[in-house]
């Protein structure tokens, strides 16, 4: 794969699971509305949401980085992520599977889920956005 599509799916890894997270924790929001607005609740998301976006951000300009050095232009799939990204997105998909399996109570759902997706659908944009940086140019 080229660098430029290796950013596109490191865009396209980040987008899909921000958008299940993402609607999961809203219907979790919607379901638990009708008992009165809590505002706190979304309090809470928008502080989560001020963690996760400075780390996101950090952890799309390194891996960006490092696919634009990489020495051949050509590169195996597996290069999209250094090993620590993959143990990390391994880890997270298994954690998301794993709490299928317990109770959680609905607001976590609510409060963890739509910031956590919006983190990842912005990391996904800011992918894409580098991925455009580093298309191959026409040359006339």
């Amino acid at each position: 794969m080229t660098r430029h599509a290796l950013i596109m799916a490191d865009a396209i890894v980040f987008a899909i699971p921000a958008c299940i997270i993402t609607t999961r924790g809203i219907k979790s929001y919607a379901s638990i509305w009708p008992l009165g607005p809590h505002w706190w609740y979304l309090l809470i998301t928008a502080l989560i949401l001020l963690g996760f976006i400075p780390m996101f951000t950090a952890i799309v300009r390194r891996y960006s980085l490092r696919i634009q050095n990489l020495d051949e232009e050509r590169q195996p799939f597996t290069q999209m992520f250094p090993m620590r990204g993959w143990i990390l997105v391994i880890f997270m998909s298994c954690l998301g599977i794993v709490l299928k399996f317990f109770h959680i109570p609905t607001v976590f759902y609510a409060i963890f889920y739509p910031a956590l997706g919006t983190s990842l659908l912005v990391g996904a944009i800011l992918f894409a956005v580098m991925a455009c940086k580093t298309s191959p140019r026409e040359k006339n």
